[in-house]
């Protein structure tokens, strides 16, 4: 093919191309939103589960020196049941915060889904039905 040959075909090709991304570019949009939305909720809950993380390696990691400082069987006891006691209460907060996150996450990708689906409702409403459409 010579390059004047090569240009007929291309220029229907883009021609052909602009009608088929327009009617896309709602479902692109919605998915970039969701993802955006994801991707925010996703970084939200690594930041929360590191800093539980860095909390319980600390506190589990400091358990060793406190019942070593320990004189008493007393003390031991004592130093135990507050380790039990902090660890159950990260590990319920932990969960409680997570369960938000995740929650929230949901929340707004389906908040994100469901907007860009009244807006595309809208817009068929508005434009009518299309040529060769049955009703």
């Amino acid at each position: 093919m010579t390059q004047s040959d090569q240009r007929g075909p291309m220029s229907t090709q883009a021609l052909l191309r602009q009608p088929i991304l327009a009617m896309q570019r709602p479902t692109l949009e919605a998915v970039a939103e969701m993802n955006g939305k994801l991707y925010e909720g996703i970084a939200a809950m690594n930041k929360e589960w590191t800093s539980f993380v860095n909390r319980r390696l600390k506190e589990d990691f400091g358990i060793a020196e406190q019942l070593a400082a320990c004189t008493t069987t007393e003390d031991m006891l004592r130093t135990c049941t507050g380790y039990v006691r902090t660890a159950w209460t990260d590990y319920q907060s932990g969960l409680e915060q997570m369960t938000r996150l995740n929650s929230a996450l949901a929340q707004q990708t389906l908040s994100a889904l469901q907007s860009h689906m009244d807006r595309a409702v809208k817009q068929s409403s508005e434009t009518g039905p299309q040529a060769g459409d049955t009703a």
